[in-house]
């Protein structure tokens, strides 16, 4: 996130990154990026661990939708 954002010309606070992996939302809240987790790919039965797990990553909301998502941010 931090070379994306660069390579984009923004800045942590100019993003917002939108991550279904944990790993994927340690790398953008590490790098300072607000980030939203999304659970939309994930099958249902691995949902409230995959939320948990986000969450304690540090994301800012965990989202099950793209309109809840949508909702969100506008």
């Amino acid at each position: 996130y931090a070379l994306a954002g660069r390579r984009l010309g923004i800045t942590p606070d100019e993003g917002i990154a939108v991550e279904d992996s944990v790993n994927g939302a340690l790398s953008a809240v590490a790098a300072g990026y607000r980030t939203v987790g999304t659970v939309v790919f994930v099958p249902p039965e691995l949902r409230e661990e995959r939320s948990a797990a986000l969450r304690q990553v540090g994301v800012v909301a965990v989202v099950t939708s793209w309109p809840e998502l949508a909702d969100l941010l506008l």
